[in-house]
């Protein structure tokens, strides 16, 4: 039987630290599967799709957390954590496509 788990590098396995500041804010508030679902995200964010239930996987997480997914999306192209100004400008860019 093949192995349905999305595989990604080292960085999606849960238990360690996120890379980007949005995740790392965000956990302060969630519980384990939270954490497990939003490095999983950062990981894919960074190094793309494996295979077709990663891009599912992170599909489903994307759309549950757009301003967040937005967000890390931003902060690991810029190479930076984001300003206050520059996460209120995302978050109202978001909030006129929603």
């Amino acid at each position: 039987m093949p192995d349905l788990q999305p595989s990604l590098s080292a960085h999606a396995q849960p238990g360690l630290p996120p890379r980007t500041e949005a995740v790392r804010r965000a956990l302060h508030v969630g519980g384990t599967a939270l954490a497990a679902d939003l490095v999983f995200l950062e990981a894919w964010e960074s190094e793309g799709p494996p295979d077709i239930a990663a891009t599912l996987r992170a599909a489903q997480i994307r759309r549950a957390n757009r301003s967040l997914a937005a967000e890390i999306r931003a902060e690991l192209r810029r190479g930076r954590p984001l300003s206050e100004a520059e996460r209120a400008a995302l978050g109202a860019d978001i909030a006129r496509h929603v």
